[in-house]
């Protein structure tokens, strides 16, 4: 028997060393030897039977994301165009032209806004994106960008996994998290997101759990490995999503805390070294983002923070609407249960993910109440609040397999109730709606999947569909594209009416104004999209406000001082407000033409740079080239930024003209041909 034994030892082993290292304790492999026949027995047949569960439930995931992703060609050269896909995208070329000529990850754009300080601020949750795509440059931005979304699609569960063995789960326990994990990626609200093309935060939100885990390992353990580990992730976790230690912070804090006392000095020093290593790897971009974060107006969009209502946690959690608020019910229920079960065996985990857990609560259900802006979109908390839940909750639920004798028949049935609960909740509805993408491409559906409490009309909720991401682009979008190329110059600027779900996002679903610049060379008043929150966005247009007024508003007289202030030439609109009051102006703009629902008008005047002085300027990324500059002082159309300087040298100040609140550029005694470059 003891040579029978021994064999078996052998064999698994090798064979089968990485599936009993998934399923077992992250501690028990060093006693495998000491194994007896029937343990180890015990072992392979733990192995062989949940193995399969766990490889149908990825499987299943996998063949979901394809579907999810059956309107994509990963190879065209067309990016996700859905929503915020195309915001996301619109950055990584302008850096890869920015990177490779000054080894810089920003730089000063003239393409939006009349010039601002381009990928500072507004894309500190696409950076990863973008590095990667500077990785493999020799690619085309769209193929990496579309295989780099669903590699995040398709870890996700994975980490989840990984993260759940590091802290404790195993064997039956650890299945039910794989499971739960899994299926609530096809939930709102992270369903919502991934359609929307905010996969950004999900995936952060994933691996956020996983670091945390691996900080729980090396508190517990002082393996030199966790820390780097987490350290490694940290740094592609904070390019990843800005928001990304804001989600971990406070239970890792607490965790921290919990175990600082029996730390020794070596492990304090890791601990502060992985964090300053961690700022460092990322302050290429880090640094400019602090520098110009004051150029944020994000508190002056009041919707980003929801609205304040004391009991919109109770709307979210208690019976009426949407099944999806029986599903939070459930998570926390099990969750509680879960926690009940830890202060019992005084678990280690229990003050940090307990404290975190009711911390990320206050910041998904009373955020709306507090002035930090990383606080804006409050709501979207609940999901990492309910990635940390989902721990405690399948401690919970294990109870059901317990042998008998093992727990009480209250405790089973209880636990019992509280699964087909869950289950009952976080699959019919939106994984049903997700299914339907499964079978056959769905091209224009529309899938309901995320109940942001709005209120219906006609009942309908209008705003919580979005289409399945594409990356074809709608005939009329290329004709548009097309036009605005052919019938347009870089002489003047093209004063742009954007749109998001206000509008019905009226560009075909997309934040395609964004991709304007990289489509057709031309400068833009209006774009990339109306929640662009720097006050350089002073200078937009969109649903019928201009220059932060009602169109209506406007006086013919100041309309024809900013058309000249913003060199604007042309117009495109769709909203009728906005083509009421161009038409009824008809000795400022003619309309020209109307493709699809978009109207364009020309501005019945000669386009021109200069506000001071005369000349000829051409603009890219990081450089104005200006020539046939008259004598003396000049002022240009472009709006001021403190790292401009000239070739030749020349002083350059900001000059103040109407409400802009960014100012544009003066030079002194400029010569007849000068470059304005971003010195940094």
């Amino acid at each position: 028997m003891n040579l029978y034994a021994a064999g078996l030892r052998g064999i698994f082993k090798c064979k089968e060393y990485f599936l009993i290292y998934l399923l077992a304790k992250p501690n028990s492999l060093s006693t495998i030897r000491q194994a007896s026949c029937v343990d180890v027995l015990a072992m392979h047949f733990q192995v062989k039977t949940k193995l399969p569960i766990f490889a149908i439930i990825f499987i299943a995931h996998l063949i979901g994301v394809f579907g999810f992703l059956s309107n994509c060609d990963f190879l065209s050269e067309t990016s996700l165009l859905n929503d915020d896909y195309s915001i996301h995208f619109s950055h990584i070329d302008p850096v890869k032209k920015i990177f490779s000529e000054t080894g810089k990850l920003w730089g000063y754009s003239p393409f939006f806004m009349a010039g601002y300080p381009k990928s500072t601020v507004f894309d500190a949750d696409a950076k990863s994106a973008e590095i990667i795509a500077l990785v493999f440059s020799s690619i085309n931005s769209a193929v990496v960008y579309k295989f780099y979304i669903l590699f995040n699609f398709l870890l996700s569960p994975l980490i989840y996994l990984w993260a759940s063995k590091n802290l404790n789960l195993q064997g039956n326990k650890l299945l039910i998290a794989f499971a739960m994990g899994t299926a609530y990626w096809w939930n709102s609200p992270a369903l919502r997101f991934n359609l929307a093309g905010q996969f950004a935060f999900i995936f952060v939100s994933y691996i956020g759990l996983l670091i945390f885990s691996l900080f729980y390992r090396f508190l517990k353990e002082e393996k030199t490995v966790f820390m780097l580990l987490a350290m490694i992730i940290g740094t592609f976790a904070l390019s990843v999503h800005i928001l990304a230690p804001i989600n971990i912070a406070v239970p890792c804090l607490l965790l921290y805390a919990v175990f600082s006392r029996r730390m020794r000095l070596k492990s304090h020093i890791y601990v502060i070294s992985s964090l300053a290593l961690i700022l460092f790897f990322n302050s290429p971009w880090i640094i400019p983002f602090i520098k110009y974060y004051s150029l944020n107006n994000l508190s002056e969009i009041e919707w980003f923070f929801g609205s304040k209502n004391p009991f919109f946690f109770v709307d979210s959690y208690f019976p009426g609407g949407s099944i999806f608020r029986y599903l939070r019910l459930a998570i926390l229920i099990c969750a509680i249960g879960g926690f009940i079960k830890w202060k019992a065996k005084r678990n280690d985990l229990l003050i940090p993910l307990g404290g975190g857990s009711i911390v990320l609560f206050i910041f998904a259900y009373f955020g709306a109440y507090f002035t930090f802006e990383f606080l804006q979109n409050p709501w979207r908390y609940e999901f990492i609040l309910n990635l940390f839940l989902f721990i405690p909750a399948s401690d919970f639920l294990s109870e059901i397999f317990e042998k008998q004798g093992r727990i009480s028949f209250q405790k089973r049935i209880i636990a019992i109730v509280a699964c087909i609960f869950l289950l009952i909740t976080i699959f019919p509805k939106n994984l049903a709606k997700a299914a339907k993408m499964l079978s056959i491409p769905s091209g224009n559906d529309k899938i309901m999947v995320y109940d942001r409490l709005n209120k219906t009309t006609k009942g309908h909720d209008y705003f919580s569909h979005e289409a399945i991401p594409t990356s074809h682009l709608p005939a009329p979008a290329s004709e548009l594209i097309d036009w605005i190329k052919k019938n347009t110059s870089k002489s003047g600027r093209i004063l742009l009416e954007d749109s998001c779900w206000q509008s019905g996002h009226a560009y075909w679903g997309t934040h395609l104004p964004a991709l304007f610049p990289l489509y057709t060379d031309r400068e833009f008043i209006g774009g990339p999209l109306p929640q662009f929150f720097m006050k350089h966005h002073f200078a937009e247009f969109h649903d019928a406000t201009i220059f932060e007024k009602p169109i209506k508003e406007l006086s013919s007289e100041k309309l024809r001082r900013y058309f000249d202030l913003y060199n604007v030439k042309w117009i495109i609109c769709f909203i009728s407000n906005s083509r009421e009051y161009f038409d009824s102006h008809p000795e400022i703009v003619t309309l020209l033409t109307k493709i699809d629902k978009f109207y364009i008008y020309v501005v019945n005047r000669n386009p021109n740079f200069f506000l001071k002085g005369n000349g000829e300027i051409s603009s890219d990324y990081n450089h104005l080239y200006l020539k046939n500059v008259s004598p003396g002082n000049i002022t240009i159309k472009y709006h001021w930024h403190d790292t401009l300087k000239t070739k030749p040298e020349r002083k350059i100040e900001k000059v103040t003209i109407m409400d802009d609140p960014i100012g544009f550029i003066e030079i002194y005694n400029a010569p007849e041909k000068i470059e304005i470059y971003n010195a940094y």
